[in-house]
């Protein structure tokens, strides 16, 4: 009975070891599917895993051992070893777990095939689609990938989302309407990995539109943007920052606003510009107000030949537009609000005594169209006007 407890104690130590060696990739796929997030110890099991299984296979041939060639003692008939030789039942019983530990110490790589047929079904068809390339960080097995690919879907409004595991990278096709890159990549960080905008590309719906035309609900097409390139060239905009701070400055007794928005995102170019025109600049006539428009390279599609039509949108007196070539406002507002991410998409409100001195100061009120930002601050052009409107208010009042 002896050596029949220490063959089972070799028996289910190996499966254990086997089975929490596959965890570094199976634990993330599971946590996935269950919604559950990230699988925080994956990297702890991942620089485990030739520790693991080295201990199942020792295990194993213990077992073994035990079963096949240690020398049997000579015994007379009256011993119990000779009552109790190793049985056929034990013999099968480690041949099951030799099975049981093979198949953990490959499920890292074809879980996911598995799961992927397993919810496999037909893809949502729509008129407005865009396709976006991710590098993801942090895979180390196909099951990664699978895991990766599981999140991606998980978020409102993708179509369709294929990773490549050689290549450490993803092709995500989504609505526009209802999905952004940066939710995207939020899905990708909470299911345990990195990932990063490699290109971005929009396609051709179904009923023939343009590619600009799908990427959005109201935008613009190249014909009317062909029409008006004179009049977009007449639109003046600086690529001196240090002139943003000073006309910030000179503007000081006024109410301001500074926003950091991208040229080619529908969201900034097309929802933020117009509640900014149509419920900020129509509704407010006063000349207390100036409005500092910061076109950043957010987007691999925004760059510095966007910026004329784009700032074509707002042709207020009171505003001034502005190309941050490097992006350097996004990161100053992302220290300066404690932001997971460099900022995009914001729209800050200071008081007739703010001052700009090394860096912008900290705003009276902000808004935004970020869902990693508090959504009691979602934008919403009427509130941001009665916010503007006390502020502008305040000084007639004293």
């Amino acid at each position: 009975m002896k050596r029949m407890k220490r063959e089972d104690i070799a028996i289910g130590g190996a499966i254990i070891a086997a089975l929490a060696a596959s965890l570094c990739c199976v634990g993330p796929l599971l946590f996935v599917l269950l919604g559950v997030g990230a699988f925080g110890a994956a990297t702890v099991f991942e620089a485990a895993r030739p520790f693991l299984l080295a201990v199942a296979v020792l295990l194993l041939a213990f077992g073994f051992y035990r079963a096949y060639v240690q020398p049997r003692r000579v015994c007379s008939s009256g011993e119990s070893c000779a009552v109790h030789p190793p049985s056929g039942k034990m013999r099968f019983g480690l041949w099951l777990a030799t099975i049981a530990v093979i198949a953990f110490a490959l499920l890292p790589r074809y879980a996911g095939q598995l799961v992927e047929r397993w919810q496999q079904s037909a893809q949502p068809t729509s008129l407005s689609e865009q396709s976006v390339t991710l590098r993801i960080g942090g895979m180390s097995c196909a099951s990664c990938a699978t895991t990766v690919k599981l999140a991606l879907e998980g978020v409102a409004g993708v179509h369709q989302a294929e990773v490549n595991f050689d290549r450490a990278e993803a092709v995500v096709k989504y609505d526009p309407r209802l999905a952004r890159a940066e939710d995207l990549i939020a899905a990708v960080h909470n299911s345990g990995y990195s990932a990063e905008i490699i290109e971005t590309a929009a396609s051709l719906s179904s009923m023939g539109q343009r590619a600009e035309e799908a990427c959005c609900t109201t935008v613009r097409s190249l014909r009317e943007g062909d029409q008006m390139n004179d009049s977009a060239a007449a639109v003046q905009y600086s690529k001196d920052l240090d002139n943003l701070r000073a006309q910030f400055n000179r503007d000081r007794g006024r109410v301001r606003l500074i926003t950091l928005l991208s040229p080619t995102c529908p969201g900034c170019a097309e929802k933020g510009v117009s509640e900014l025109r149509d419920k900020l600049l129509a509704k407010i006539n006063s000349d207390d107000l100036r409005l500092y428009v910061v076109w950043v390279p957010a987007l691999p599609t925004d760059d510095e030949g966007k910026v004329p039509a784009a700032a074509m949108r707002l042709t207020d007196g009171r505003v001034r537009h502005y190309w941050d070539a490097h992006g350097e406002m996004r990161t100053i507002y992302q220290r300066l609000m404690n932001m997971r991410e460099p900022a995009w998409d914001v729209y800050y409100v200071y008081d007739r005594s703010a001052e700009w001195g090394a860096e912008p100061p900290k705003p009276n009120y902000y808004t935004h169209q970020l869902r990693s930002l508090p959504p009691e601050f979602m934008l919403n052009g009427d509130k941001l006007s009665s916010k503007v409107n006390e502020l502008i208010a305040a000084r007639a009042r004293s």
